[in-house]
């Protein structure tokens, strides 16, 4: 993802799937590598409620291809049908996705797919969008401004997260059993030594410092759980190793 816009009204109005849209085919006009646009719900029985100021008819998102006028391939999918891909060397056509309606949590499984360039999220609750939204510093369509989150995250936790990067492999998923067991020992370590974890500033934290969107939710749930209960280790852990990592210069 190189960008995320959304559309700031407090619960989904009529006329938003259309400014949407609009909104889509001007950044599309801007950059040719848009060759697909994607209007994604959360399921079948949405398609009505949510496509038809478009004037798409529910037996046309059977098929998934919505035949249009502006040269661009328009396509509508559930969150069950959708499976965007990845960036493949000699192919740079990119796609634009617009969740309409979307529970953030179903959201997560698309966040790492890099064949999407740009997010518009039209929200049915902006409330339960809001943290997406600022970890994502999300551009008001209307206005043109992006969300501005003050995140103060401890240089600890950050240098924590760095051990973990130089050490643990987290764009792989801490497969290996010994890069899970670094991340258990760190989250302990954080919680022992009372260093005050904020969830949404990891995960920010993690996606602006070459982490993957999947690995910084694991990340950040990790250091939180250990909060209120710590992890089994497979190896004993040497918390003043781990205080010193987390007080190294970087």
């Amino acid at each position: 993802m190189e960008r995320m816009y959304y559309i700031n009204h407090k619960i989904f109005e009529k006329g938003d799937t259309c400014s949407a849209l609009s909104f889509a085919l001007k950044l599309r006009n801007q950059d040719q590598s848009i060759t697909t646009i994607t209007l994604l719900v959360p399921q079948r029985d949405n398609y009505s409620d949510f496509l038809e100021e478009l004037g798409v008819s529910v037996k046309q998102c059977a098929t998934h291809i919505i035949p249009n006028r502006w040269g661009v391939a328009l396509q509508v999918h559930t969150v069950k049908t959708y499976n965007p891909g990845y960036i493949m060397e000699g192919n740079n056509s990119r796609e634009l996705l617009i969740s309409i309606g979307v529970p953030p949590k179903s959201l997560e499984a698309f966040l790492d797919k890099s064949k999407i360039k740009y997010w518009v999220i039209v929200p049915w609750l902006i409330g339960e969008n809001e943290e997406l939204l600022r970890i994502n510093e999300a551009i008001d369509i209307k206005t043109g401004r992006a969300i501005m989150p003050n995140y103060r995250l401890d240089e600890k936790v950050k240098n924590a997260i760095e051990w973990l990067k130089s050490t643990s492999f987290p764009n792989e998923g801490f497969n290996h059993p010994n890069d899970k067991d670094r991340l258990k020992q760190m989250s302990n370590a954080l919680s022992f030594y009372k260093i005050q974890i904020d969830k949404e500033a990891i995960i920010h934290y993690c996606i602006n410092n070459g982490i993957l969107y999947k690995s910084a939710y694991m990340i950040a749930d990790y250091f939180s759980r250990a909060q209120g209960r710590k992890f089994a280790t497979d190896k004993d852990i040497d918390y003043k190793f781990l205080g010193d990592m987390m007080n190294r210069s970087r």
